[in-house]
């Protein structure tokens, strides 16, 4: 199978710092860009014409990184909890990520200890 994708279709993540929260709280606000999702629509389409005729939506999102590389699960107030900062690759095992942080709450809040240390992060 011959695929060509073409360097329309090709797109970089859209930059924005801590420091740019407003801009990407009205990018949000907004739906994302329109550009890259008819880029990742072109690209799915080169490789799967059948889907032509789908109908297609878009949401914008984010990716967050940890300096270690590893996503940081822990619970940042009583009973408040959080796992973020895939670092780019949570989608492939958001399964196992899912696992862990709820593991973690339950064994929190049943005398089992920590699973991860905060010195990983």
């Amino acid at each position: 199978m011959d695929i060509t994708i073409s360097k329309s279709a090709v797109m970089l993540p859209i930059p924005f710092s801590m420091d740019d929260v407003s801009k990407l709280t009205l990018w949000f606000q907004q739906g994302g860009s329109e550009d890259h999702a008819r880029g990742l629509k072109e690209i799915l389409l080169d490789l799967m014409p059948e889907l032509s005729d789908s109908e297609f939506h878009h949401k914008p999102c984010v990716t967050t990184y940890t300096r270690s590389g590893y996503p940081f699960i822990d619970e940042l107030d009583s009973g408040l909890y959080t796992a973020c900062a895939g670092c780019g690759l949570s989608a492939k095992s958001s399964n196992e990520l899912g696992r862990i942080a709820s593991r973690k709450i339950l064994e929190n809040h049943s005398g089992y200890g920590k699973i991860q240390s905060q010195e990983n992060f």
